[in-house]
């Protein structure tokens, strides 16, 4: 079950949430105005749903550059 959060909380906290969704499995709701609208989890929940090969191989599963640069060129 993800814990719910707000976006005002989850962006001044956002180094614990990536900390706990990464070494402590844990995954996150984020809420706008009171509504679903993103989710942070750590990589291998993330590869475990994509059905992603395991790290280290060609295909990681993980964004390109463009992606985690947020589509910026």
């Amino acid at each position: 079950m993800p814990i719910k959060i707000r976006a005002a909380d989850a962006r001044n906290n956002f180094a614990e949430i990536l900390g706990r969704a990464h070494f402590g499995g844990e995954t996150f709701l984020i809420e706008k105005q009171g509504k679903p609208f993103a989710v942070v989890l750590g990589i291998e929940e993330y590869r475990r749903l994509l059905g992603s090969p395991s790290e280290g191989s060609e295909d990681s599963g993980e964004p390109d550059s463009r992606q985690r640069n947020g589509n910026r060129g």
